[in-house]
């Protein structure tokens, strides 16, 4: 009840988010390693974080991909505390460096367009994570009847029906 078995498509799947991940890692590397010296350092930080959340997302998308299942309360939780720790570093970031542009308009794009992300990607991998666990919560509750109500009719002496 915990696991869900990897299908041939979701295999796949994984297979492109591990391609995803070392895409993340090389690009945001490459790109905080080169950007010129005048480049902000919250804005290289940045870059730093987009490399790791690709490592840890390769790191991730492996280990299921070699266990061929998928855990649903540690994979989908790492898979979710990363997207959701991702978003918000990167919202941080965009409202710091939103603030100190000479450009006010440009500042308030740039805090826009962390709110995008946020909004997006980040609320949404929450609430797709508490609806998980109410599912597995209630599966859970399901199973305890279930076993009590067997012991029941094993101490009437009834056999259950269904």
């Amino acid at each position: 009840m915990l696991e869900k078995r990897l299908t041939w498509g979701m295999r796949i799947g994984w297979m492109l988010a591990t391609a995803m991940g070392l895409g993340f890692l090389g690009l945001f590397s490459y790109v905080a390693a080169t950007a010129p010296p005048e480049f902000p350092l919250l804005g290289r930080l940045g870059f730093v974080a987009g490399a790791l959340f690709g490592l840890g997302w390769t790191i991730l998308a492996l280990s299921i991909l070699k266990r061929g299942a998928i855990s649903l309360k540690s994979h989908s939780g790492a898979a979710t505390g990363m997207v959701w720790g991702f978003v918000l570093l990167m919202m941080i970031i965009f409202l710091q460096l939103g603030m100190t542009m000479e450009d006010g308009v440009k500042g308030i794009q740039m805090i826009l367009s962390g709110l995008v992300f946020l909004v997006i990607f980040g609320i949404p991998a929450l609430i797709m994570r508490r609806v998980e666990t109410a599912e597995l919560a209630l599966g859970e509750h399901l199973l305890k009847l279930e076993l009590q109500l067997a012991e029941i009719s094993e101490k009437l002496g009834t056999e259950p029906k269904g």
